[in-house]
């Protein structure tokens, strides 16, 4: 019996590049978990624990798929540690201010996310922050600070509570 036509059927599924109909197979980066799953950081860390992989490796200093971004700031941003991710933030000057947007899982509170501004020292004095939507199970938010100081800075950062 020939399952040709059954498998030319699944491979197509499998490669859709449309993320519009089921299958998306290989073409999928990763999956959001949903910002309730997990809460508390020993139990994300837990959770990403595999064959092959250390507890350490999740330390949260640590950036064990070399994207640039720690895994603090994985767990607080709702991105993947072991993946590749392209980092969501973004900065730029516009109406007489700088601004940095970035995601923010909210139900994660054990690890305080903020933007600091200097001009000699950080501070968070004069940072603005407003909520612009969300993806995946993240906020998406913009902290911005006016100034027109050409040597000023802002910095977004991630520290336990």
């Amino acid at each position: 019996m020939s399952y040709s036509n059954l498998v030319a059927e699944l491979s197509a599924l499998l490669n859709d590049p449309d993320a519009v109909s089921a299958g998306d197979g290989w073409t999928e980066v990763a999956a959001d978990a949903p910002s309730e799953y997990p809460v508390a950081s020993n139990v994300w860390k837990t959770s990403y624990l595999a064959p092959g992989r250390t507890l350490s490796e999740l330390d949260f200093n640590n950036d064990p798929d070399g994207d640039g971004i720690v895994n603090r700031l994985e767990y607080k941003f709702g991105t993947h540690p072991f993946e590749t991710d392209v980092p969501s933030v973004f900065s730029g000057f516009e109406n007489g201010g700088l601004y940095v947007t970035y995601p923010d899982v909210e139900s994660r509170t054990n690890v305080l996310r903020e933007v600091t501004t200097t001009t000699d020292l950080w501070t968070g004095t004069g940072v603005t922050t407003t909520n612009e939507g969300s993806f995946g199970n993240a906020t998406i938010k913009t902290g911005t600070v006016t100034s027109d100081d050409p040597q000023r800075f802002l910095r977004l950062e991630a520290v336990d509570q």
